[in-house]
């Protein structure tokens, strides 16, 4: 069988690509079975304004402000995954609003902040 044709799988991609394969979508989907403590792609897909649904294992559930930025659900639940899907596409105001806080969630976690704060506690 040839899969779901709505599903790709793009691999590793730099920036610009990501930002060109991420323009067409509403929400990033990140249901990890891991323990990745600080998941890029997630802090990623905030800082181009997209909410993120992430599984509440790692650090993506640190980053997701859950009904915020974005929802988190119990990893390996298809079923929560499914209806969280099936509900937030009727409900595109939701998506919106967390679209709208997601930049702003991340700020603090870009390079220039981080060295800003780095610096300062090392200054001190």
């Amino acid at each position: 069988s040839a899969g779901d044709q709505r599903i790709s799988y793009h691999g590793w991609r730099g920036r610009e690509e990501i930002i060109r394969i991420l323009g067409g979508s509403d929400i990033v989907v990140v249901p990890t079975l891991c323990y990745d403590n600080s998941p890029t792609v997630v802090s990623e897909a905030l800082s181009l304004g997209m909410p993120v649904i992430v599984s509440d294992l790692g650090g993506g559930k640190e980053i997701v402000r859950d009904g915020e930025t974005g929802w988190v659900f119990e990893a390996a639940n298809r079923q929560q995954l499914q209806d969280l899907l099936i509900r937030l596409a009727g409900d595109k105001e939701s998506v919106a609003r967390a679209a709208a806080r997601a930049r702003d969630s991340v700020a603090h976690l870009s390079t220039e902040q981080y060295s800003t704060s780095l610096l300062s506690r090392i200054e001190s």
